[in-house]
């Protein structure tokens, strides 16, 4: 099996690597038998997926921590201006809350779960307490050799909180975290060319292992959360372009070329510029402003993601027959949007979240290879998508703030 070249499409290459593995799951299926198979599997295909879980769990630690600790020094500037880095960062979480809700609630007719009466007692209210204690790690170490998420964000969020205190008396250190997050985001984009083959074999050990139930219905989510996705943002454009006086047409035009390269090369390191001149130049948004919220928000804002997330995650619970309540529902959430706050910048790591989220939620690890490639097709929209988002919310708050430039917009 021959590989596509480096320079394709990063879509037609999944496609490909999506086809391929569809082929030889249903032709080995066919020809080869159960024993052979089975050897194959065992032998082959399962040892490379682990191998490649085990690289995403060995780099996943280290850019959780740097993607969150340069993001929190980027807030600095923002700090300066007089503004408030706290106030940004909850709005951003605020937002995602508010988008995921909404893609429960048109989700839920579709995907409604067995419901489970919730009995309040002494010990649960301890045990969910517990929970979220553990936050706080009981070393510094352990949250990047086990890439616990929720106490690695612990951890980027003091740890930035207290460089940005000491302003300029810590620039050495400061200057190295920015140079390590560099080396961190090159190694994730090394990664990331794995991804084709991994998808390929995901497929292949889903046929022959026979668990295709979330595999053959796939297609339900896609969909789904494409289309609650384009909802949100076509009303979000419409209520932004009315505020900031643009006509809807106008202003969906100005954001279509930094969604345009980030679709066609899957990278958002390529689309940054494209969307920092739709921006300043564009939109008309203060270029200082930009420089600052644009980076961050890129880390810190994943509506659409976590959309997808709460789609697939109520479609894999439906399936595998998991029961539901309301705090399970409020979990699944919140766990949406937390997860996403600065998830590994490599296709397909995003497993790691998944890992988290169904842990909490009680979904089966079979759904896991699922979510992986749920994971891969949705986020080359996702991405995409989320910037997007980040664009509009960022038009609203600069006219809000008077830092939106009319003139430019006009030109």
């Amino acid at each position: 099996m021959k590989l596509p070249k480096t320079g394709m499409n990063p879509l037609i290459r999944i496609s490909i690597a999506i086809l391929l593995g569809v082929i030889f799951g249903f032709v080995g299926n066919a020809v080869i038998s159960d024993a052979t198979l089975e050897f194959v599997s065992g032998i082959l295909l399962m040892p490379l997926y682990r191998m490649w879980s085990r690289m995403l769990n060995a780099i996943s630690g280290p850019i959780i921590f740097l993607t969150v600790v340069t993001a929190l020094l980027n807030t600095r500037r923002i700090e300066e201006r007089g503004g408030s880095s706290i106030q940004v960062i909850a709005r951003y979480f605020l937002g995602s809350i508010i988008a995921v809700a909404l893609a429960l609630v048109l989700t839920w007719p579709m995907f409604r779960l067995g419901y489970v009466q919730l009995e309040i007692g002494r010990e649960v209210f301890l045990e969910v307490l517990d929970e979220v204690l553990g936050i706080v790690p009981s070393n510094i170490f352990e949250p990047f050799l086990t890439s616990d998420t929720a106490q690695l964000l612990f951890l980027a969020f003091a740890f930035g909180h207290i460089l940005n205190g000491l302003g300029d008396r810590v620039d050495l250190i400061t200057g190295l975290m920015r140079q390590a997050n560099v080396v961190g985001l090159k190694i994730a984009d090394l990664v990331s060319r794995l991804v084709p083959i991994f998808t390929a074999i995901l497929l292949c050990l889903e046929i022959w292992d026979g668990n295709t139930r979330l595999l053959l219905d796939l297609w339900k989510p896609l969909v789904l959360a494409l289309a609650i996705s384009s909802a949100v943002i076509l009303g979000m454009g419409l209520l932004v372009s009315c505020f900031v006086g643009m006509t809807a047409r106008e202003f969906f035009a100005k954001l279509w070329e930094p969604f345009r390269v980030s679709i066609r090369t899957a990278s958002l390191d390529q689309s940054f510029a494209a969307a920092q001149q739709s921006c300043i130049e564009d939109l008309g948004i203060e270029a200082g402003y930009v420089k600052v919220g644009l980076p961050q928000g890129l880390v810190l804002y994943m509506p659409v993601s976590a959309i997808g997330t709460i789609v697939f995650t109520l479609f894999a619970a439906q399936t595998l027959g998991v029961e539901g309540n309301a705090a399970w529902y409020l979990a699944a959430v919140v766990m949406a949007v937390v997860v996403f706050v600065a998830t590994p910048p490599v296709p397909g790591a995003n497993l790691l979240a998944y890992v988290v989220l169904f842990k909490t939620l009680g979904i089966p690890d079979q759904a896991l290879l699922d979510a992986m490639i749920f994971d891969i097709v949705f986020g080359l929209f996702a991405n995409a998508a989320n910037q997007t988002m980040l664009q509009m919310t960022m038009t609203y708050q600069a006219k809000r703030l008077g830092l939106l430039h009319r003139r430019k917009q006009l030109s």
